[in-house]
């Protein structure tokens, strides 16, 4: 599945991510599509700060460079963004990836010490593969 920068400025823009500490929950690991350094600059002081600024150029470079899909490579993972602010981002994937607790929708029901725990609750192409979704 993918999330494209802009998707994630939108989110910013409407207010969605206003909560300093923001928990956002990811129903399926997301790869993040289309993110320049700039816009991942310009979002990660939005809502946090950089610290040592040289590493941050590297790692917003690397994360921008594996954000625009090439054959045979890796793509970037929304978690390697999100990591650069203070949010704390979890994700449900049936598949192994960053920041991913392996969790079947189809089987297992919400852990209690996560209930009422997330501020945003992020589905960018997996719920439809669930067989109940109620």
């Amino acid at each position: 599945m993918g999330f494209a920068m802009k998707n994630l400025e939108y989110l910013s823009s409407k207010g969605y991510l206003s909560n300093p500490r923001c928990a956002i929950l990811d129903i399926g690991s997301q790869n993040l599509y289309h993110a320049s350094p700039e816009a991942i600059r310009a979002f990660v002081e939005r809502h946090g700060s950089i610290g040592d600024a040289k590493a941050f150029e590297e790692e917003a470079k690397r994360i921008s460079y594996f954000s625009w899909p090439r054959p045979g490579e890796r793509t970037s993972y929304l978690s390697e963004l999100l990591d650069l602010t203070p949010f704390e981002y979890t994700s449900y994937d049936v598949c192994p990836a960053l920041k991913t607790e392996i969790f079947d929708l189809n089987e297992e029901h919400l852990p209690p010490h996560y209930r009422e725990h997330f501020d945003i609750v992020l589905n960018f192409g997996t719920t439809e593969h669930i067989i109940n979704q109620l």
